[in-house]
Order: C-alpha cells, then sequence, then structure tokens
C-alpha cells in the first residue's frame, strides 16, 4: 500500500515537541494547588488526574501517601508528610512526637509521623499507624487537622522522654495565660490551616481546661513517698 507524499510530513511533524496550550494550563493549575496546600489529592481533583499522573511519569511530582502527591523535593519533610495525611485520611489524629512537633514542641526529633487511625492500613513510608480510642475532648481539630490535645500528648511522650514534654506543653499553656483571649489552636501552624475551610469544629479548649495540661500530664511523673511527684528528665533522640 502507497502513501502520498503530502502524507508523510503528517507524520514527522513533531506534534509532541511542547505541551500544548490545555497542558500547560493543568500543569499550571497543578501547580497552584501545590502553592497553596502543599500536597495535591486525586480524588480532590478529578479533572486534573491525567495530568496529575503524567508529571509523576516524568517525576515532576512524588507520592507522599497512595493517591496524594507533592513536589519531589518537599516529599520527605514532615510538614508535606502531615499535610498528605490530612488529604489521605481525614479521620487521622496525630499523636505523640506528631502533635508535639504540630503544636508546642517543633524541636523533638521523630522518624516518622505518628499517627492513629480510625481503619487498618498497610504501613506506610515515613509513617507509624497506630488504632486507638482517643476521648473527644482530647482531640484538637482545626480546618481538618486532628491531633491530640497538649495534656494527652505530653502524657503519652512522658513514657519516652520524661518530664521535658510536660515542661513544653507547660510553656504553651503560660503564653496562652500571658495572651487574653486566645483560642489554643492559634497556636497551631498556618501551614495546617487549609483557605477556606473553618476554623475549628471542635470548640478549643476553656481557660479552666487549658489548666489541665499540668494536671493531666503530672500522673506520667514517679510519686515520691510523700506522695508528690518529681520530673523525670530526658533527652529527646
Amino acid at each position: 500500500m502507497k502513501f502520498s507524499a503530502n502524507f508523510a510530513p503528517a507524520l514527522t511533524s513533531r506534534p509532541f515537541s511542547k505541551p500544548s496550550v490545555s497542558v500547560r494550563a493543568l500543569q499550571k493549575d497543578i501547580q497552584g494547588i501545590l502553592t497553596t496546600d502543599g500536597v495535591i489529592a486525586r480524588r480532590d481533583h478529578p479533572k486534573l488526574i491525567g495530568a496529575i499522573d503524567r508529571q509523576v511519569r516524568n517525576g515532576t511530582l512524588r507520592p507522599v501517601l497512595p493517591g496524594v502527591y507533592a513536589a519531589p523535593e518537599t516529599c520527605e519533610s514532615v510538614q508535606t508528610r502531615i499535610l498528605a495525611l490530612m488529604r489521605w485520611d481525614p479521620d487521622a489524629i496525630l499523636i505523640g512526637p506528631a502533635a508535639a512537633w504540630t503544636s508546642f514542641w517543633p524541636e523533638i526529633r521523630m522518624a516518622n509521623v505518628t499517627c492513629s487511625l480510625r481503619h487498618q492500613r498497610r504501613p506506610q513510608h515515613g509513617y507509624e499507624f497506630t488504632r486507638r480510642q482517643i476521648p473527644a475532648e482530647l482531640v484538637v481539630d482545626r480546618a481538618g487537622l486532628r491531633l491530640t490535645s497538649p495534656a494527652l500528648t505530653a502524657l503519652d511522650l512522658s513514657a519516652t522522654v520524661g518530664g521535658e514534654a510536660i515542661d513544653q506543653a507547660c510553656e504553651l499553656e503560660r503564653r496562652l495565660w500571658r495572651t487574653c483571649n486566645v483560642p489554643w489552636s492559634s497556636q497551631l501552624p498556618e501551614w495546617a490551616i487549609r483557605p477556606g475551610a473553618s476554623c475549628c469544629s471542635t470548640p478549643d479548649p476553656s481557660r479552666g481546661q487549658r489548666l489541665s495540661v499540668r494536671s493531666i500530664a503530672c500522673c506520667a511523673l514517679p510519686a515520691l513517698p510523700d506522695g508528690k511527684r518529681t520530673e523525670r528528665s530526658s533527652s529527646v533522640t
């Protein structure tokens, strides 16, 4: 079978030499979402799934969790992992070191983002999953970021890092006392607040509840013979 001479240029005119206008527009949309949210989830943007897949193939996006992607240079950061977790499982609750890092102890070291999930999940790189019943009054929820309260977080950490966790939580409490009418959740980092989301679905601790940081956390400290408690000191590793 022979083809006419004017048919050959159509096959060799390099139609894929550069992205089309529509492809560039989709790439711009993805970049805008990454700039605003830090990550992008496939299920949140069904019209961008094809463009997301192309960027994953060419390496300009990398998966942080199944179906949630970020720029390659940010994938290993704690902040990006937490943002990806918020999109991947909205019911997840940050606990232990991850809750402390987000709320009152940004210097704490951790190998993985620690969280409690409602359902069983497969292990994922960079995360430590547990299943745990946490009372609603000890969970803070701000714009989709869910984490244990400072009191419970300090209590959880006291078993591994001692009284330093309680000291850090009490320092947050003291800062709030010095600032009148400032809710605890206002101390959360701005990157954790999704634009357009409501501020808080769970009320912030009242003044009396904020005082419970010391009273709840001190339960983890060893008692002396006279019934008093003393702090344990331990370095963060």
